[in-house]
């Protein structure tokens, strides 16, 4: 299993280390990099919750292959 996250400062940093003492991969994906393929793919730059968690995993998928 991969973790994805974005990095979100200090907020993110009990779930982080709470995930490196799990059997699973992290990734950190740069948050400049999810707003750029949201550029590519419709255009849109906009924050939204909805879209972030399927571009991150996209951008995880790219990286994987």
């Amino acid at each position: 299993m991969i973790v994805g996250y974005e990095s979100t400062g200090p907020y993110g940093e009990p779930m982080l280390h709470y995930l490196m003492k799990k059997p699973v991969r992290i990734a950190q994906v740069n948050p400049m990099h999810t707003k750029k393929v949201k550029e590519i793919n419709d255009n849109s730059s906009l924050k939204t919750d909805d879209k972030d968690p399927r571009v991150i995993a996209d951008i995880i998928n790219w990286d994987v292959r």
